[in-house]
């Protein structure tokens, strides 16, 4: 297997050599509203590095802050959560359900983030300079 050629890493998601891995995911319910559920998939970047991807039944994906969305969710059960599960699962991920987000998946976004930051201004598409 090689490194990735943005960061150096062999287990980097944008390595197209990668083994697949499970997709860490935290589900939480809304307090207001119609208390819906959001999956918050906290080791993949949203728009900048303090964002993460989040992915909902109505809207599907899109940025969240997981500090602002934990501030005002309250941990989804299991049974609340599931038709989210079985529709992600579907689109085809393998998900790894924890309750919280730690120091290391907050390290694993940070490094996608600076990874796929460094292949734009890489890329001559993205106005970067060719490899």
């Amino acid at each position: 297997m090689t490194a990735c050629d943005s960061c150096g890493d062999i287990s980097c998601t944008l390595n197209p050599e990668a083994d697949y891995s499970p997709t860490v995911v935290i589900f939480r319910k809304w307090r207001t509203g119609d208390h819906d559920v959001i999956a918050l998939l906290p080791e993949l970047p949203g728009n900048s590095r303090y964002d993460c991807m989040s992915y909902m039944h109505v809207g599907q994906h899109g940025a969240a802050n997981p500090g602002i969305v934990i501030d005002r969710t309250t941990p989804a059960t299991d049974k609340e959560s599931s038709s989210l599960a079985l529709e992600m699962q579907h689109l085809g991920y393998v998900l790894s359900v924890r309750k919280r987000i730690t120091p290391k998946t907050r390290a694993n976004r940070e490094h996608y983030y600076l990874a796929t930051l460094a292949s734009y201004q890489t890329c001559a598409r993205y106005g970067g300079q060719a490899a």
